[in-house]
Formats: structure tokens, sequence, C-alpha cells
């Protein structure tokens, strides 16, 4: 009996001497003779944890747990080595150890539950991309199978959507350092989902990388709902460009109705009214430009990502900012040769401009200086394109600007505007892996500066202009538009370039009329919409009948997004308004081009 058992039941070694185990050890039921008559009978050990509450025993202020092992001890006085001569008792303070074990417990505990009631999906790996967790999200919110996920025999990487591969797999990649990535998941049933996913890594004492952990949110609904408020900006915007716009279409009109009278005024006189007839087409050329910035910029449409040149698209939007400016402000552009490209969906890029216009604006109704300027930047060794908006108004207290790309944040009198121009601006621009900053203070101005990730390469160009080998022919040309003038000015232009023309007001005219009409027909120039029967189906009756006829599409700006689901990449559109030079070359291009067939 050593010193330490003593210290514990207050008996001094001596003492101990001539006692059983039960005197010895009295803080234990079942007694103590139990465990040691089953290991004299079976040969086995027995661990047995005990309890000590305070009071019992010496340190009487806590509890004192212990491990008591009983082990058989082996021999006798015959010589059988295999005989149990006795036990052998170890007791073991585990106090500390115990505790350890059940805050371990408690810990283990706590996570599963976590896990398992969290809404997103909750992960951990190793830095070598093993995975070793995966929480039940997995399957609650994409049916997917944790078992699988953690065994390999589904990969997460898998269920990625194909368009966003790139990105999410650069992420992945960079598992060890940790990343925040968005992308959409297309599930067993079908559907598609955008998630946002972010890692960070779990060190070791010394600074090495332990475990990854994962979390990955569905952020399907805040994606429509961001989709919802940069349509109703856009709105918003366009709602503010209308009465600049009305302004400006209306001077057009006066030129055009006021030299188109003045033209039949000096042709009654027998002159020439040349210089009338050129006042009518410079001022209908500004109106069908003002028209198509005008389509292509409220237009709801699909993404479609492009290299782009950021001072290009300024320049283009330059006249739009006047307007929304008025005449009390005045516009400088300080813009940069030597920024990078941006890879952007047009639209955005648009939005993003505008709408820090119109707040630029609304920043000083009593007029000012409009600053927008752009310059490359760095950041971490990541270059970007950064894009600044500076107004003098009034400025904003730091707590207002604080909450300045807040949605429905607003410090403008009810009525003027939703709050959503810069909530709409900073959504876009995290969603292209960029960031937006402001500057401001009170009687000093504001500053807006977007930065957005700059990439190596060239502007992409537009569609080609098609050439024609002539802008003329003697084929027979089949033109099929609900609108009388334009129908009428397409037969005047192309007769008198030598082609027969049949025209028809709708599809089922032109059917009727080719049951009618046994000469070949070389072309089919056709709007896209039409009432009843619209022009892609025109174009499939027609060449059920005729499979040599080739076909040239029209179409305004409003009409292409209503009928572009309906043509394929490989058909030919004519965007409306067009020129008399413009039709004919298109024609002849048509007319040329080998027939790809349908």
């Amino acid at each position: 009996m050593n010193q330490a058992l003593a210290a514990v039941n207050r008996l001094s070694a001596s003492e101990h001497i001539g006692r059983t185990s039960a005197e010895i050890i009295p803080w234990r039921s079942p007694p103590v003779t139990d465990f040691q008559r089953h290991v004299l009978e079976t040969d086995e050990p027995v661990v047995d944890v005990v309890v000590i509450e305070p009071g019992e025993l010496a340190h009487p202020e806590t509890d004192r747990t212990f491990r008591v092992s009983y082990l058989p001890v082996h021999g006798s006085a015959t010589g059988d080595a295999r005989a149990v001569m006795g036990v052998l008792v170890l007791v073991v303070e585990a106090t500390a150890l115990v505790a350890a074990e059940e805050a371990a417990r408690h810990r283990d505990e706590l996570f599963r539950r976590v896990a398992e009631n969290m809404n997103s999906l909750l992960w951990l790996a190793t830095p070598d991309k093993r995975t070793l967790y995966v929480s039940p999200a997995a399957s609650t919110l994409w049916g997917m199978d944790p078992q699988a996920l953690m065994s390999g025999e589904e990969l997460f990487r898998d269920y990625v959507h194909p368009d966003d591969r790139e990105r999410a797999y650069a992420a992945f990649d960079r598992l060890a350092e940790g990343y925040e990535v968005e992308f959409r998941l297309v599930l067993r049933d079908g559907r598609t989902r955008w998630v946002r996913e972010h890692t960070f890594p779990i060190f070791e004492p010394d600074g090495t990388v332990y475990q990854i952990a994962g979390f990955t949110t569905d952020i399907t609904e805040r994606r429509e709902l961001e989709s919802r408020l940069i349509q109703a900006q856009r709105l918003e915007s366009l709602g503010r460009l209308a009465g600049g716009i009305a302004h400006d279409f209306n001077n057009y009109l006066t030129a055009m109705n006021g030299f188109g009278q003045l033209a039949l005024m000096r042709a009654g006189r027998g002159e020439v009214p040349t210089n009338e007839i050129r006042e009518v087409l410079a001022a209908g050329q500004r109106a069908a430009q003002l028209t198509s910035q005008l389509l292509a910029f409220g237009r709801a449409r699909p993404q479609h990502v492009e290299r782009l040149d950021l001072n290009g698209v300024i320049g283009m939007l330059e006249g739009l900012i006047r307007r929304v400016s008025g005449e009390d402000v005045e516009l400088v552009l300080d813009l940069d040769p030597a920024i990078g490209l941006v890879q952007v969906d047009p639209g955005q890029l648009e939005q993003i401009v505008m709408n820090l216009a119109v707040n630029a604006r609304d920043a000083m109704p009593g007029g000012g200086t409009l600053t927008v300027a752009t310059r490359p930047a760095a950041l971490e060794g990541t270059s970007f394109v950064e894009l600044s908006v500076a107004d003098t108004g009034s400025g904003m207290s730091r707590e207002t600007a604080a909450r300045a790309f807040e949605p429905f944040f607003t410090t403008k009198e009810p009525g003027v505007g939703t709050g959503l121009g810069l909530a709409v601006v900073y959504g876009v621009a995290r969603s292209l892996d960029g960031d937006v900053a402001i500057e401001s203070a009170e009687g000093e101005g504001t500053t807006v500066s977007v930065r957005l990730p700059a990439i190596a390469g060239v502007e992409e160009p537009g569609q080609p202009v098609e050439r024609s080998t002539g802008p003329s022919g003697s084929e027979t040309v089949l033109v099929v538009e609900d609108e009388d003038a334009v129908r009428a000015l397409v037969r005047q232009v192309l007769e008198a370039r030598g082609y027969h023309v049949l025209d028809a007001r709708s599809g089922e005219d032109a059917l009727a009329l080719l049951e009618a009409e046994p000469a070949p027909v070389d072309l089919l120039l056709t709007d896209v919409v039409m009432a009843h029967m619209g022009g892609p189906q025109l174009a499939a009756h027609v060449l059920e009948r005729r499979p040599d006829v080739r076909v040239l599409f029209t179409s305004g700006h409003s009409e292409r997004g209503r009928a572009a689901h309906q043509l394929r990449a490989e058909d030919k559109l004519l965007d409306k308004p067009f020129t008399p030079d413009e039709l004919a070359r298109r024609v002849r291009a048509a007319l040329d081009a080998p027939n790809p067939g349908r």
C-alpha cells in the first residue's frame, strides 16, 4: 500500500496492513470484493470508475474521480504459472481526464446538433482534399447522399453547372488557403440552384493546417431577389430618362415634319429639295440611334458575358448620361486609355454606369459637376479596372454613407426613387468578384468607386458586317411585313434594284400567295413578330414546300427579345430601323450565301 492511496482514504500506510479491500476502499457499491471475486473466478481484469463526492474523503471541496483496475496475478505454490493467486488493485485518479472526456463528448454532441439543424451544408476535409464529414443538409437541401460524398462514391464538384466549373474549380484548388465563391449546382432532378461556398483552414498549435471547414449556403432566393431589384432599378432609371428622351425625340420629329413639308413645297415649285431631304434623313438617324440605345438599356435579357472596354461603354452612354444630368450639370469624362478589359454582361455594365450617374445627378438638385473617371488599379496582386463617379453635391454623413448600399435605403424625398440604385450596383459588382467603395463628407460631395477584375486580351468584336457582291439582282423576293409603310418601302427599294417582289401582310397571306405562284421564290424576307403566325413559323411552312428558299428575318429591337428564342444561331436577322442601302446589301448577301438547310 503506497502513500498515494493513504492520502485518499485518510489512513496511514501502516494502518492499511491487515485490512480487507472493502475496508481500504469503502466508497464503492457494489463492494470491491465483488470485483475481486470476479477476477479470481474468471481470470478477467475489471476496470471500475468511482466518483467520490465532497466530504466523503480527503479534499472535500470537490468531486474526485478514480479508475480502479482489478488485475489477475498469476502463479501458485504448486508451480502452476497460469493459476490466479491474487488480485492487483490499481487506483488511479482520473478527475481531469474524465472531465476532459466529458467535455469532448459535450462538444461532439453540440457540433452534431448544430450541423444537423443548420440551413447550410457544413463539411470538413483534410488539406489533401479527403472529405471527413458532410452534414445532413446535403440531403435535405439538394438530395445528395452525405455518406456517398464522404466515401468518394459521389463528388460534389460533379454537380457544378458546366458554365461555372472553371471559376468554381479554380477556387476548389485553393482549398488549403480558404476561399469564397458563388456558383450553380445542377441537381439530380434537373433543378438549378445558386450556392455560396466559404471555407477556412483549421490550424494545429504549430501553425500547420489540420483540417478545412466549409459552409455551402443555398442563395437561390437571394439571387432571384437581386435580379428583381436590378430590373426594378432599370425601370426607375428608364422613368428618369423618359423626360429627356421625349424632349429630344420631339425635336427630331419637329425637324422631320418641318423639312418634309418644305421638301413638298419645293417639289411643287419644280425644285429639287436635296438639303431638306438630307435634314430629314439626319434627324431620322439620330432618332433611330436614340431609340436603339434606350431599348438596349431597358430590355431585360439573359446574361451574356463579353470582354468589354469600359471606356467604350461610357462613350456609348455619354448621350444618355447628359440627358439624365440636365443642362445645369456639367459632365466631365476622365477616361484612362491604359485600363484593361472587363468580362461582364453589357447590360450589367450599363446598369452600373447609369445608376451611378442618376444617383450623382440626384445629389445636385441645384446643378454642379458630374465626373466619370476610369483608371487601372491593383489590390493584393490582382489587377482591376476602377470606375468612379463623383458629384459636387451636399455629400453625406458617415452614418448615412455606411447605409448607402442597403436596399431601399434612400435620402430622397418620398416618391423620388426607390433606394435601389447603389444596392444594385453593389450586388452586380460583388457577383463579378469586384468591390464598391464610397467616399463622402457633408458639404464636400460624394465619390462612388467600382472595381472590377481586369482581364487580358482584346475586346470581342460585334457581328461582322456582311459584304455583298452587288446591290442589285433579278431574283424573286417574297416580303412579309404587317406594317404597311415598311412593306411599301421594302418593295420600292428592291424593285428599284431589279428584284421581282411579291408581298403579303401576314403569314397566312404569304402561304396563300405561294400556293398561287408557280414561279420559284429565291428569298423569304419576313418580320419576326406578327399576329397569328410569326416569321419563324412561316419560314418553317415555306421551307417544307420549297426547301431551296433562303430566309432573312427583320425585327425591331423590342421584338428581338420576344422572338429570339425562336431563332437559330445561324438564322440571319436584319435589325430595324434599316436604310435602303443596308437592306439591299443584306438581301444580296442572303441570296449569295450557301443555303444551310433547315
